[in-house]
């Protein structure tokens, strides 16, 4: 089902018949003696939040707030830095790495930090010059691993042909190429910053859209169809135009992904609750499919290279008390209606940046998202061509897309990069030469 690709892998399905994920939560029995397969839940967010032995913190003094989250992150790190192996932390030089290697470190770990970035550019700090600043201020053993176009391109391939499945994004590449790096160096397991942007409110474009699309009136669109066309890679409306007849038709004409979309953010709101605020169904909904795919995405890209990827953030009960807090001590709006205060200023994780800003460089508080950039949308021209000789992409992109891509990858970089990892695993699993 490529139609659904374009947007990334959704829920249990893969591009494989009879073939399916396990998601979180979830268990795999096989019965060998009665030839029966059933997944079932161990663990259901729904079920915990009613159990009344279950801790709850819903705080009204946000002082209080403050100093519950950085107690609750510095038992979260404890717990899962023990090891019998040797453990080092990803260190993008950001906020979320920052904080779990500032804790790692007061606890009294000797610790390695890696990171990974692109060639850096004259007069721009890159992720690996804030992750030397940062290192230097703990203190670590400090790592890097540069990607270069060569290595972007030739990895990509590679990932694509040993995971099969297409990447989700370019910074699957730098996962890998840094967990190769200290697998080599002797680490074994790495404490990585995933699912802080999703339980604490870090992703402010995104909360800004959804409270624009919550005040307008106007606007008709279920939660999770504004979701689904504020994601994709590919917008819903240019699908029919992308793919071909025959494969549009075998899409279901997005039938499948809307009806995802729509039914995991109902069940985002329902968790919320109704007396929740306008945007906590949409965060909870961050939770429920970002972060679902990125720690899997860094499952998969770490274990290529036989290292574990733990993250702290992502703990049930980090999770919990996350979603016990008001969206005030998460997220606050743009002032002023947006324009250049809205592309620049950093407004979320509130809570965390008061929890941990006395600890870290300002400049590493204050500074927006960034997680192991690659500036793949140049290096993806080289591998353009891949478009036209692809038996796999010419049956099921249409001929003119396909023909304006190739002409111009570069420049049409967002469709570029799904129509080529599909046809990166279309020839390497449908049997086509490479």
């Amino acid at each position: 089902m490529p139609g659904d690709f374009l947007v990334g892998l959704l829920g249990e399905e893969t591009l494989f018949a009879g073939v399916r994920r396990l998601m979180p939560g979830q268990y795999l029995l096989v019965d060998t003696r009665a030839g029966t397969v059933e997944t079932a839940p161990f663990w259901r967010w729904e079920d915990a939040a009613a159990d009344p032995l279950a801790p709850t913190y819903h705080p009204t003094n946000p002082d209080d707030a403050v100093t519950h989250t950085r107690d609750l992150l510095r038992d979260s790190v404890r717990i899962h830095l023990r090891s019998d192996v040797p453990l080092c932390g990803l260190l993008s030089g950001g906020l979320d790495s920052s904080i779990l290697c500032r804790i790692a470190v007061d606890g009294g770990r000797r610790l390695q930090t890696w990171c990974a970035g692109g060639p850096e550019a004259p007069g721009v700090e890159s992720d690996l010059g804030f992750a030397r600043r940062v290192s230097a201020e703990l203190g670590t053993e400090h790592h890097e691993v540069v990607v270069d176009r060569r290595r972007f391109l030739s990895d990509w391939t590679w990932m694509v042909g040993e995971t099969g499945v297409p990447l989700s994004t370019p910074n699957e590449v730098a996962i890998h190429a840094i967990s190769k790096g200290l697998r080599e160096g002797g680490q074994v397991v790495a404490i990585s910053g995933e699912g802080a942007d999703e339980l604490f409110g870090g992703y402010e474009a995104a909360l800004d859209a959804a409270a624009a699309f919550e005040a307008n009136p106007q606007d008709r669109r279920d939660g999770g169809r504004f979701h689904l066309e504020a994601l994709a890679w590919v917008a819903p409306q240019l699908k029919p135009r992308l793919l071909s007849p025959d494969a549009w038709e075998g899409a279901r004409g997005d039938a499948f992904v809307t009806e995802h979309y729509r039914s995991s953010f109902e069940r985002a709101r329902l968790e919320a609750g109704p007396r929740a605020g306008v945007l906590d169904a949409h965060l909870r909904f961050q939770r429920l499919e970002n972060l679902t795919n990125l720690v899997q995405r860094l499952d998969s890209a770490s274990m290529l290279a036989s290292v574990e990827g733990r993250t702290p953030f992502a703990d049930r009960e980090v999770a919990r008390v996350a979603e016990g807090l008001s969206m005030s001590a998460k997220y606050s709006p743009p002032a002023g209606g947006g324009g250049l205060a809205l592309a620049t200023a950093v407004r979320g994780k509130r809570v965390l940046r008061e929890a941990f800003g006395a600890h870290l460089p300002r400049a590493v508080v204050e500074r927006a998202k960034h997680s192991f950039p690659l500036p793949f949308t140049e290096w993806i021209e080289d591998l353009g061509w891949r478009l036209e000789t692809s038996p796999f992409a010419r049956l099921y992109f249409d001929e003119g897309a396909r023909q304006e891509v190739v002409r111009d990858p570069r420049g049409h970089w967002q469709l570029a990069w799904p129509m080529l990892n599909l046809a990166l695993w279309g020839d390497r699993w449908w049997g086509y030469p490479s």
